[in-house]
């Protein structure tokens, strides 16, 4: 019974060795809970320190009205400031007027102006007058400039709706556009000088673009389109757009873009939960079942508790694994002796049996 008693000690502490050994494994891996959720405070600092004040205002609205700030004092310090700073009727007359005859795009009131011009011909012939001159001169034109300049004259030719080349001018402009979505905006202009009309995919592009701009307005589209690269991506962020306009701009910041891949299959809700967290969010939402996983093997009180030291440290990780290792040896290694001595007395006994045989014989 002794033996047999050994046996089973020598089993527990093999199996209590290789659970510490995954527990300290797995916690290398970060729940959903034990992620904290992405700083935009960094961000609004430095915006700030520039002297953008206008976008510090829009940055620090979006972050109240989706309560995803680290310093609510701070961020209304933040935004009190700014107002005062931002706050006179007069600038912002007078940008919106040089935005209307120049099509500058420096501040929000800058790209109002030149959108309105670019609403009526007046705001297409001027770039396309100055985009020609600079031909004439031998300087380098702005070929998608004058595209879309040119569609917008043909827009109201057709007319079809024009504030469509006027938003898109404006996130040509402020810099807003992917070299890969610049690719997918010419082979439909393209499309449309030729033949007069949208294609099927030209026409996918301008419904999702007029919605992802009538939920997020001018900054918060162009602040998505920088991380847009195809037509899905677009009608995932038009997509989140609709459900939160504010919390869709962040999460898009936060997590570089990619919460808009179409790999994700839950609701738009599960998905602005994790994109919180930025990417390492969406790390743990594409390792969801290693997640559901590593929750179970980390249960329970014990469990917890090697989970939480684990994560101190990469040493803390390192004794436990140095733990699990000795448990295992010494669990084998006693596993090993009961079941010799087991054979020893057999074969001592099987001998026994051997010499009475023996001795009978004779």
């Amino acid at each position: 019974m002794t033996r047999l008693y050994l046996r089973i000690i020598s089993i527990i502490m093999i199996l209590t060795g290789a659970y510490i050994a995954l527990v300290a494994f797995c916690s290398r891996y970060s729940m959903l809970k034990e992620l904290s959720d992405y700083d935009h405070m960094p961000e609004l600092r430095e915006l700030y320190s520039a002297g953008e004040y206008e976008k510090v205002i829009q940055l620090g609205e979006r972050m109240k009205n989706s309560n995803w700030c680290s310093d609510s004092e701070e961020l209304e310090n933040y935004l009190a400031d700014a107002r005062k700073r931002n706050g006179f009727a007069g600038i912002s007359c007078v940008r919106f007027i040089r935005g209307f005859f120049t099509g500058s795009d420096k501040s929000t009131a800058d790209a109002a102006g030149a959108i309105i011009s670019d609403l009526f011909v007046y705001g297409d012939v001027r770039d396309l007058l100055v985009q020609g001159g600079l031909a004439a001169t031998g300087q380098e034109s702005d070929k998608m400039l004058l595209a879309v300049s040119g569609t917008g004259l043909l827009f109201e030719i057709l007319p079809i709706a024009n504030w469509f080349p006027a938003v898109l001018k404006y996130l040509y402009r402020s810099g807003s556009l992917t070299a890969e979505f610049k690719s997918v905006l010419w082979r439909s202009l393209k499309h449309l000088k030729e033949y007069r009309k949208l294609d099927a995919a030209g026409k996918r592009i301008f419904s999702d673009l007029a919605s992802l701009f009538r939920r997020c307005g001018l900054s918060g589209s162009a602040d998505i389109m920088k991380f847009v690269k195809s037509p899905k991506q677009l009608a995932a962020a038009k997509r989140l757009a609709e459900k939160n306009p504010d919390a869709a701009v962040l999460a898009v910041k936060a997590t570089k873009g990619e919460v808009l891949s179409s790999s994700f299959k839950v609701s738009d809700t599960v998905l602005f939960r994790y994109a919180r967290k930025g990417t390492a969010g969406l790390f743990a939402l594409k390792r969801s079942k290693l997640m559901a996983a590593v929750k179970i093997i980390s249960s329970g009180r014990a469990g917890a508790f090697l989970r939480e030291f684990s994560r101190q440290s990469k040493t803390c990780r390192n004794i436990l694994f140095s733990l699990s290792a000795g448990l295992v040896f010494a669990g084998t290694a006693l596993f090993c002796f009961t079941g010799s001595g087991r054979k020893k007395q057999e074969n001592s006994g099987e001998n026994e049996k051997t010499e009475e045989k023996s001795q009978e014989k004779e």
